[in-house]
């Protein structure tokens, strides 16, 4: 006979056990989240502003990325994303550019402007 108890952590235990479909689509969840991400780097790079709120949720999305062992082809993308959201953290931590410390508030604000080139 089981216990309320019992049978409120088989249910955990359940909603715990998740198969490749369920890992899979957070994977490709993820990963769009990190393409809209250096979407939003582009584009404030090109306008010289670049919330630093942008470059936490990359270093967030990075962190948060799984691998999905069961499906080579998605693997490799997800590899080539990480590489290339690596890639631009790794330069715009190396250039002089100032980053500005989040979006701007709704009446104005300072934000940093880079230098184009």
């Amino acid at each position: 006979r089981l216990t309320p108890l019992a049978g409120i952590e088989q249910l955990v235990a359940l909603q715990q056990v998740e198969g490749p479909g369920e890992r899979r689509r957070r994977a490709t969840r993820r990963a769009g989240a990190l393409l809209d991400g250096l979407g939003e780097l582009q584009r404030g790079l090109l306008a010289g502003v670049l919330p630093g709120s942008t470059l936490h949720a990359l270093r967030r999305g990075l962190g948060e990325l799984e691998a999905v062992p069961e499906d080579a082809a998605l693997q490799a993308l997800l590899t080539d994303i990480a590489v290339r959201v690596e890639v631009e953290l790794a330069k715009l931590e190396a250039s002089p550019a100032p980053v500005s410390a989040g979006p701007a508030p709704a009446g104005g604000g300072t934000e940093a402007r880079g230098e184009s080139g």
